[in-house]
């Protein structure tokens, strides 16, 4: 076996090798997100949503989690909505803006100062707008659900350690939602 052959074998080898844990990657994070799914799937079926199965799509869940509870969206009594699908697509619409002026912002932020001061407030105004919609639909779901002494620390908490809610998910899963909370 000359050279050639010998670099070509370990080539090939090693191309597999980081094929095989790119797949085992690949298949550890779609099981991740089925388990983080899975409470939000189940509430939803146990009130009887028909498109229980969007939460384990992207941008699906935040819908199918905003539906779960009844209550009035309110976001620091700046934005109400008793039709919480709205909540869903001021979200959508945030987000949609958001990328797509990111590279124009960000190419405003190489002008001293100003660009970047600039810059900094539009990606602020963004994660007030997703991040506050996110701490409420949380936080109403908890209250829902039974847990209204812990619904205010845990969505806040969650913002910044995003499994927690998943946790606590998975305790109020079977629990019966009160829609009078």
């Amino acid at each position: 076996m000359n050279s050639y052959d010998s670099d070509a074998l370990y080539a090939g080898l090693s191309i597999g090798i980081v094929l095989l844990i790119y797949a085992v990657i690949f298949i550890i994070a779609i099981a991740l997100w089925i388990a983080m799914e899975y409470p939000f799937y189940r509430m939803a079926k146990r009130q009887g949503m028909s498109n229980a199965w969007l939460a384990f799509i992207p941008y699906g869940n935040f819908y199918i989690t905003l539906k779960l509870s009844p209550r009035q969206f309110n976001l620091f009594n700046w934005i109400k909505y008793d039709n919480r699908t709205k909540a869903f697509w001021l979200f959508l619409i945030a987000t949609g803006i958001y990328i797509v002026l990111i590279l124009p912002m960000s190419l405003l932020s190489m002008i001293p100062v100003l660009g970047w001061l600039l810059f900094m407030a539009y990606i602020l105004a963004y994660l007030v707008i997703s991040y506050g919609i996110m701490w409420r639909m949380n936080y109403d779901i908890l209250i829902t659900y039974g847990m209204p002494e812990h619904a205010m620390w845990v969505s806040i908490v969650n913002i910044f350690f995003p499994l927690l809610m998943t946790v606590f998910a998975y305790i109020i899963m079977n629990k019966e939602p009160d829609y009078n909370a």
